[in-house]
């Protein structure tokens, strides 16, 4: 299958992996694509954001795919799957890692000839649950923040990336380092972020997400930033992370229109 899967990471938690998980699948689907979410936290941030909808129930619990049980992911509406996180992934998260990558590729092959692209948010910390979604994916994007322990889990994960490279999956993209929650106010965030364009050149992605409130209230929402625009600075907040996921995802190599 040409199925693409990418994974957004970061070691550090609320770095806003999740929203960007939720829009860059959202993104895709809009482009045409048949879309797979997974959600590997147990925290299921992922899966409220889609409350409610498909059937749920213990058959799709994403723990499955390291344990070789059944798993049938909810249909949330056409080309548009979840599978969702349940709390059997903490026992996941504390197997073994090299097994979990392997576990997880597996499944992913046998679900893959279903769909375009899969989109795969992870748990913060080093667990196995990061590790083998990373080893089973074709890329990988790295939200952070400026903040130091936000620049410290992204730095964590960039030494994940390498042991995953080196044990079990070699061919693994990084697609870049995603600034978000940029305070376009703070000249110490807009310092940092120079800096860390500085030391990391064109592995920061160009489009910079900045912390405003439309974002933040759409994700409270369980909302889609760029529907239902109100005002300019949320028509911005729109047009900011539409193309952030256009430039992700074309990086990722995920055709438009199927």
């Amino acid at each position: 299958s040409t199925m693409k899967t990418i994974v957004v990471a970061n070691q550090k938690g609320g770095v806003g992996k999740t929203t960007l998980a939720v829009h860059l699948a959202c993104r895709a689907h809009e482009r045409g694509a048949r879309v797979l979410m997974i959600d590997l936290d147990s925290q299921a941030s992922l899966t409220r954001y889609f409350d409610g909808a498909g059937q749920g129930g213990d058959t799709a619990a994403a723990a499955s795919l390291f344990n070789g049980s059944a798993y049938a992911p909810d249909t949330l509406t056409e080309r548009l799957a979840l599978l969702r996180a349940d709390i059997r992934l903490t026992d996941a998260d504390k197997a073994d890692a090299l097994a979990a990558g392997r576990h997880l590729r597996a499944a992913l092959r046998a679900v893959g000839a279903g769909y375009d692209v899969c989109v795969i948010d992870t748990p913060p910390g080093g667990g196995s649950l990061l590790f083998g979604g990373l080893a089973g994916a074709n890329a990988v994007v790295i939200p952070t923040s400026t903040g130091r322990m936000e620049l410290d889990g992204a730095q964590a994960v960039s030494q994940t990336i390498d042991k995953v490279r080196q044990s079990a999956n070699p061919q693994l993209q990084v697609l870049g380092i995603q600034p978000v929650k940029i305070n376009s106010r703070s000249a110490v965030s807009l310092a940092r972020l120079h800096a860390l364009r500085v030391a990391h050149g064109a592995a920061v992605l160009p489009d910079v997400l900045m912390q405003r409130n439309a974002v933040q209230r759409a994700a409270d929402a369980g909302r889609i930033v760029w529907l239902g625009t109100k005002g300019s600075s949320h028509l911005a907040a729109a047009r900011e992370w539409q193309r952030a996921c256009d430039s992700i995802l074309d990086k990722a190599g995920v055709q438009q229109n199927g």
